[in-house]
């Protein structure tokens, strides 16, 4: 979607006087954001959700309980 954004302000506001809009058409600055929005979410919201995430019920059914 932010390729289509940075299409729609090239195409509007011309190629020389934009620089936004030529990064969001490039391909390689929309994988970096990507990796960066993907990480951060990762980071600080998934800590909101460990009480809903299923712990380990596992060790009953190793080979030794202890271990």
């Amino acid at each position: 979607m932010l390729y289509y954004i940075g299409d729609f302000l090239l195409t509007t506001f011309g190629k020389g006087n934009n620089p936004v809009g030529r990064l969001l058409t490039s391909n390689a600055v929309l994988i970096v954001l990507a990796l960066y929005v993907g990480f951060s979410l990762t980071r600080y919201i998934l800590p909101l959700f460990f009480s809903r995430l299923p712990s380990d019920r596992g060790r009953e059914f190793t080979l030794s309980k202890e271990a």
